[in-house]
């Protein structure tokens, strides 16, 4: 409900709608945003040009640190069934021409099933967004996987990594 009424701010017009967007991004930026909400905040403030410019310095500044920090915004709050439809239908990923999941599937990659047991939700990420930090053994040196964070939005990630931390 949260997520949903921080994205509706990002709808709204007015001195009080921005005023709450502001006051959100402030969060953000000083670390004090319950991490569930990042992503939302992050896309709401995209309507306002400079709350977008603040937001997106933000990022820049965390991937000087590392690459993968911006991403780490994309650990909590996930929704799993979204998560689920990304890596069953959609077309930019294509998950399942590789991955076999649900008992559907490729068998280029490794199977899904499980794969909250091998990996944390950091790892996870790290999966998604830079596939060649640690390939599976026995599927080569390198990763025939593209990086998911160039073809999906960070939402689609967090919900991605929410639905793969069922997958026991």
């Amino acid at each position: 409900e949260r997520q949903a009424a921080v994205v509706a701010f990002g709808g709204l017009a007015g001195p009080q709608a921005d005023a709450v967007l502001e006051g959100l991004v402030a969060k953000l930026l000083d670390g004090s945003l319950q991490p569930a909400l990042a992503v939302d905040v992050m896309e709401a403030a995209a309507t306002r040009p400079a709350l977008a410019a603040k937001v997106g310095a933000y990022r820049e500044g965390l991937a000087t640190k590392d690459n993968l920090a911006p991403w780490l915004l994309c650990l909590e709050g996930g929704d799993a069934e979204r998560g689920r439809q990304v890596v069953n239908f959609n077309s930019a990923a294509a998950c399942l021409r590789c991955h076999m999941v649900e008992g559907t599937g490729g068998h280029a990659a490794p199977a899904l099933a499980g794969v909250a047991g091998r990996h944390d939700r950091k790892g996870l990420v790290l999966s998604l967004v830079d596939p060649n930090a640690s390939v599976a053994e026995g599927f080569g040196a390198v990763s025939s996987m593209p990086a998911m964070g160039t073809m999906l939005t960070p939402r689609e990630v967090r919900d991605v990594v929410e639905y793969l931390s069922t997958l026991r």
